[in-house]
């Protein structure tokens, strides 16, 4: 709705503005991958740099989804940023991006969450001497300090709400999903169903070549991180 919201008053009643800044967008992210590939990944021509977002863009699912209005969407978009912004050190910019992947849907915290994480620990595990050491040597790297803003709002979101595991957005809002648990049948919940995790994969892997993009992302972080 952030970015949204301002092209949607521009241009009251007519799709064309949400659809041009939802090609920006999309635009700026295939730069960040060009930018990505020919400085980290690939550490090879422009050339090369330049074929790998050729192939890139052109997948079905890329093409299917910058050409309306998809919010999973945006969370490859502005996690492309993120990996962007790490890699150029514009840690203000870095903030601001995490701050909008983090509130895309919830999959964009978890998103947010696991990628920090992550790098948290490989700090840990890098930096020499006893326990404090390591974790004060986390707390040293700037891109670190970049996710906070996204964790401070999404806390006081979630004081909002009540509580971590409220999700009550209204009073028509059944009571048995107004609580987020375990369960892996139910609504609203955690939950572990293998079935459903292989036929996503085979999905996700098989139908419209989202391997590709799949790979650029895992190559992505495995190289930044």
């Amino acid at each position: 709705s952030f970015m949204m919201g301002i092209v949607e008053f521009l241009s009251l009643g007519n799709p064309k503005g949400v659809y041009t800044w939802n090609l920006v967008l999309t635009l700026y992210a295939l730069y960040c991958v060009y930018s990505l590939a020919r400085d980290c990944w690939l550490q090879g021509t422009k050339k090369s740099a330049a074929l790998l977002t050729l192939a890139v863009s052109v997948t079905p699912l890329f093409l299917g989804t910058f050409s309306y209005v998809n919010v999973d969407y945006m969370l490859v978009v502005f996690f492309l940023y993120v990996l962007y912004f790490v890699h150029k050190q514009a840690y203000i910019l870095l903030a601001f991006s995490v701050v909008l992947l983090s509130q895309t849907k919830e999959t964009g915290v978890v998103i947010t969450a696991g990628y920090f994480g992550m790098k948290m620990l490989l700090y840990f595990v890098s930096e020499k001497g006893n326990f404090f050491k390591r974790v004060l040597g986390c707390f040293r790297k700037y891109d670190i300090w970049a996710a906070v803003p996204a964790g401070v709002l999404y806390g006081l979101q979630i004081l909002k709400l009540g509580g971590f595991s409220n999700w009550v957005q209204s009073a028509d809002t059944p009571e048995e999903i107004s609580a987020m648990g375990w369960s892996n049948t139910g609504m609203n919940c955690f939950g572990f169903q293998p079935a459903y995790i292989w036929y996503k994969l085979k999905q996700f892997l098989v139908l419209n070549f989202s391997w590709l993009l799949a790979a650029v992302l895992v190559t992505g972080i495995t190289v930044l991180l």
